[in-house]
C-alpha cells in the first residue's frame, strides 16, 4: 500500500478507477440502505465491464480513460 501512495502515477490510476466506479454506482442507483457494500461494488464493476469502461482484468479501457478525461474536463470547468 505504501508503494501506491509514493507513486503519483499509481495514485492517478487509482483515482481514475474510482471515478469510473463512482459513475457506475450512480448509474445503478446505489444507496446505503438498499445495497450491501460488497454487492454494490461488485455490481459497479460488472456495470463498468458491460459498459466498456473496464476489461476482463478490471483495467481501464480506452473508453474508460476517455470517460475519465471528459469527467476531469467537466470538473475543471465547473471550478
Amino acid at each position: 500500500m505504501f508503494e501506491l501512495t509514493e507513486n503519483n502515477a499509481s495514485l492517478d490510476r487509482a483515482s481514475q478507477y474510482e471515478l469510473v466506479l463512482s459513475h457506475c454506482l450512480v448509474k445503478l442507483g446505489v444507496n446505503e440502505k438498499r445495497w450491501h457494500h460488497a454487492d454494490a461494488f461488485t455490481a459497479a464493476i460488472d456495470y463498468a465491464r458491460k459498459s466498456g469502461y473496464l476489461n476482463a482484468k478490471n483495467e481501464l479501457t480506452v473508453l474508460g480513460k476517455s470517460f475519465v478525461a471528459l469527467q476531469n474536463l467537466e470538473l475543471s470547468e465547473a471550478a
